[in-house]
């Protein structure tokens, strides 16, 4: 009976000792950020229930943590609260994975300097940022100075702000891709655009695409020599547009090429 209850404490010390040491690997393997510490992945046991307060000690352990960081930035989801505070532990999260910053003190994420130096590096970074950055004018007029793409993310309010979108196209004609669909159909938003780069015109809704005034503005600001690319990436993204095809044509008959095998078959293009 004895040697019975031995064997069973050694067996149970054997398989919490292989528990503690898989999950040792799980917090400092590279894909950390696919493991939950609250349960466990398909195919993985679950841990036994005399094993969480140990957890809790590990979440809490400033080395484990700082190398499993280093190892992948996201692993700062599963670090206990006090370390999630912890500058040294939040600075290299951060140099490894700049979308670490979603599990940052709310401080980091409202930070000017800190969120446009990481958007340099990755443009979804902003998503993260607090609302009132993603909401502030010039920090985003900042922001997309380093990254147009960024503008995806800022705040639907400022992306169906008309003042706000005409100076972002004064930066760039593309922050018209991310305008609201309201002012993808603003003709006067659409124009400034396109003055800039006439390739942006795939980004105004259908209608204003085949509007005759827009397509003429275009046409008479053909730049052949100057702003042939622009002007190429248009007409192959739009080579179905009767009107834009046409008017081209007329301007530059070597840019039938790029016209609709369909238009090409048009007598009067």
């Amino acid at each position: 009976m004895i040697n019975t209850k031995v064997n069973d404490v050694r067996e149970q010390e054997k398989q919490l000792e292989k528990h503690v040491q898989s999950l040792y690997r799980r917090l400092t393997s590279i894909r950390v950020g696919q493991y939950s510490i609250a349960g466990s992945n398909r195919g993985i046991s679950p841990l036994p229930r005399n094993i969480y307060e140990f957890i809790d000690e590990l979440k809490n352990d400033k080395y484990l943590v700082f190398e499993a960081v280093k190892q992948n930035g996201n692993a700062l989801k599963y670090a206990s609260s006090e370390l999630q505070n912890d500058k040294e532990i939040i600075e290299n999260a951060l140099n490894e994975n700049t979308l670490s910053v979603s599990y940052a003190p709310h401080e980091y994420k409202n930070n000017k300097e800190t969120i446009l130096e990481l958007v340099k590096q990755n443009k979804r970074t902003l998503i993260s940022a607090s609302d009132e950055l993603k909401n502030d004018k010039e920090f985003i007029l900042k922001v997309i100075k380093e990254n147009i793409n960024a503008l995806e993310y800022a705040s639907r309010e400022l992306k169906d702000n008309k003042e706000f979108i005409l100076e972002a196209i004064k930066q760039n004609a593309n922050a018209l891709k991310y305008a609201s669909y309201t002012l993808q159909n603003d003709k006067e938003v659409v124009l400034t655009a396109i003055k800039q780069n006439p390739s942006v015109l795939r980004f105004a809704s259908s209608e204003l695409q085949q509007n005759i005034d827009i397509i003429n503005n275009i046409v008479s600001n053909y730049d052949i020599y100057n702003n042939y690319d622009n002007i190429i990436n248009l007409l192959c993204i739009l080579c179905d547009n009767r009107y834009l095809i046409l008017e081209s044509v007329k301007k530059h008959g070597p840019l039938l090429e790029y016209a609709s095998s369909k238009l090409k078959d048009n007598r009067e293009i």
